[in-house]
């Protein structure tokens, strides 16, 4: 039945879920990388407008993921009607 199925869905939405935020984390890794290289080559390492960029890159990386969060619970929501 319904219920059996989703015994065996869940655990695979998971580990999607898991999957795709631990990519966000990788490629949002990336971009912090080249963010601080960029800040090194310019001599602002540590400066203030480097702050500002790791922030909006760590805030960026936080709604994307929450988004996708979300995405995946409705799904989930919507698989049980």
């Amino acid at each position: 039945g319904q219920q059996q199925i989703q015994q065996y869905m869940n655990p695979y939405n998971q580990l999607a879920l898991n999957q795709q935020l631990q990519e966000m984390n990788r490629q949002a890794q990336m971009q912090q990388q080249a963010l601080q290289s960029q800040a090194v080559k310019a001599g602002a390492f540590g400066g203030s407008r480097e702050g500002v960029q790791r922030a909006e890159l760590g805030r960026n990386l936080a709604q994307t993921q929450n988004q996708a969060i979300a995405q995946s619970a409705q799904q989930h929501q919507r698989e049980l009607w």
